[in-house]
């Protein structure tokens, strides 16, 4: 039997008003509050597609183990009007995913394996024909210190 992938609600931080912000993703429960992301997020930092997280009261949570997939989250002025040249030109230069898209957004899991001079070369080449479009990493650099120290978790 397959494993159930439901959704779960994570932190992704606290707005003006001080509520809290989350975002809902699909996870297989692996009991004692454990989960397993099945998609990159979009707003969530830190984690990607794969990762073995702890959850804790109201959304916050710690990772436990990773996946192997770094997140790549693209900010876009509008809709991409090709998926499919996106997810053949993802599958060709790399094995990765598309995970998420909206009008203003588009999530990528690329196994980092692939080096991150490949990575890039092909996230180049994607927002190439996204006019407007704007980038960054998810779960590669340290957001809760400065946004700049990398993680290193790639180097375990």
């Amino acid at each position: 039997m397959a494993d159930q992938i439901e959704t779960l609600n994570l932190l992704v931080g606290r707005a003006s008003s001080g509520n809290p912000v989350f975002e809902n993703l699909p996870v297989i429960a692996l009991g004692d509050g454990k989960y397993e992301l099945r998609a990159s997020p979009g707003l969530v930092l830190g984690v990607a597609k794969g990762d073995i997280i702890e959850v804790a009261e109201e959304g916050a949570f710690s990772v436990v183990s990773r996946g192997g997939n770094v997140c790549v989250q693209i900010f876009l002025e509008r809709p991409v009007e090709n998926l499919q040249k996106i997810e053949s030109r993802l599958t060709l230069a790399l094995p990765g995913s598309v995970d998420g898209l909206t009008d203003r957004q588009l999530v990528l899991s690329i196994p980092v394996s692939n080096g991150f001079q490949k990575i890039e070369l092909c996230i180049q080449e994607i927002i190439a024909n996204l006019p407007g479009a704007d980038w960054h990493y998810g779960n590669v650099y340290d957001d809760e210190k400065d946004g700049t120290t990398p993680l290193d978790w790639w180097l375990v």
